[in-house]
């Protein structure tokens, strides 16, 4: 979200239709608090970012769900997925 309201509309709306698949809908991150409207980079952005956070352990649990959606009306969302590291080399 960069602070325009219908992202926060958009974001609500996809809230209510997808909350009972969200451990909880409004626990979410928003990079334009920190670094403002970044646009067509915050796809990429959020991804890596959401990455970084399973690779740091930031996160609560293995999935990231980043989504966006644009003023013409396209929408999408990824999930990842946090792998679980190796603690010991395979033996054979």
């Amino acid at each position: 979200m960069n602070g325009e309201a219908w992202r926060a509309d958009e974001y609500g709306f996809a809230a209510l239709r997808t909350g009972d698949r969200l451990r909880a809908a409004g626990d979410f991150s928003a990079p334009a608090d920190c670094w403002g409207d970044v646009g067509a980079a915050g796809l990429p952005l959020h991804m890596a970012l959401a990455a970084i956070g399973h690779l740091k352990h930031y996160d609560k649990g293995p999935l990231s769900m980043v989504w966006g959606s644009s003023a013409g009306g396209e929408r999408g969302a990824v999930v990842l997925r946090a792998l679980p590291w190796r603690t010991q080399p395979d033996e054979g």
